[in-house]
């Protein structure tokens, strides 16, 4: 079958089964296909075609997409993993992550899109005598409840992918148990547990900040969300947001900056998340020593490009990347 819509005729670059759908990663879209066996498995029906749907409009050009699920693609590998380790299971949890971090984006594309119209019809309005009349996006409070409703389901994907691993052995703590029990089992130097602890509250503030949007309890719970607003010294703030969540402050920062770092942000520690996981993880293949490696770029797939870690395996003192 031809795989791609109208508007779509970029080369495949990856395949990747999941359940019954098959997933087609293509450089400017990712499509589901399913054969008709798989809708009517009886085949009582024999009208019922194959089918494809675009599923994002995004593919392996996409360093979202590359740092998301086509590394989860080249990482979760049985053959690399313990058999214990749900690798299909890890590699849907992966795109749940991506489409949750694709959404992202383009509410930050939207949003920067509105702000930008505004500021502009404000540099162009004539001035009136009176009041002034100022900028303004009017639905800046949902937009943020969406985004970061967003960014901590890409943020709960990435943990469940962690339990995935560890098990019983993280729990309510989130990403902060996390950092704990990595520096606990492989020491306070330990790249991974430096990551782990890194990391651990820049996704607590996500998910504290949603916490608040969601489920405010001012004053000790509470989002203060402006437009954008007139200072006492003449100048226009930009669109800003704070949070109070029990003895946590955060201070006011643009939205835009901080959607803007959050996408990139996220998607980044995903990628990095994966690596660490699977380097801790990864069994000897036929009594060579196995490690997870960052590709040289002369190594990188042509294909997808955006994808950095690997396999590799260590031959007469030289790591080879696994075929």
């Amino acid at each position: 079958m031809e795989i791609g819509s109208a508007d779509d005729s970029s080369a495949i670059t990856a395949m990747i089964p999941i359940c019954d759908v098959l997933y087609i990663v293509k450089e400017n879209g990712i499509y589901a296909v399913k054969l008709a066996d798989s809708i009517d498995p009886e085949r009582l029906n024999p009208n019922i075609p194959n089918i494809q749907q675009r599923v994002l409009t995004c593919g392996s050009e996409s360093e979202l997409v590359g740092r998301t699920l086509l590394t989860a693609n080249s990482l979760f590998k049985k053959t690399y993993l313990p058999p214990t380790f749900d690798c299909e299971r890890a590699v849907m949890l992966s795109f749940d992550a991506l489409k949750d971090i694709v959404a992202m984006q383009e509410a930050m594309e939207a949003f920067r899109l509105s702000e930008r119209t505004e500021i502009d019809a404000f540099n162009n309005r004539q001035k009136t005598h009176g009041a002034m009349i100022m900028p303004a996006i009017g639905d800046v409070a949902v937009r943020c409840k969406t985004f970061y409703q967003k960014a901590d389901h890409a943020s709960q994907s990435m943990f469940s992918i962690v339990k995935l691993f560890y098990e019983k052995d993280v729990g309510t703590g989130g990403f902060e148990s996390l950092a704990k029990l990595a520096v606990q089992k492989y020491g306070e130097d330990d790249p991974f547990a430096r990551f782990a602890k890194d990391v651990a509250p820049r996704l607590k503030y996500i998910r504290n900040v949603r916490n608040c949007l969601e489920h405010p309890q001012p004053p000790t719970q509470m989002a203060i969300v402006s437009d954008f607003s007139l200072g006492a010294d003449g100048k226009i703030s930009p669109p800003m947001i704070e949070a109070v969540y029990r003895s946590e402050r955060y201070s006011p920062v643009p939205i835009s900056w901080f959607m803007a770092d959050a996408v990139d942000g996220l998607s980044g520690i995903f990628e990095n998340m994966l690596a660490h996981l699977c380097r801790k993880h990864v069994q000897y293949i036929g009594g060579f020593p196995t490690q997870v490696i960052e590709l040289p770029p002369e190594h990188m797939q042509r294909d997808n490009k955006h994808v950095r870690f690997s396999y590799g395996v260590q031959i007469n003192g030289q790591i080879v990347p696994a075929a």
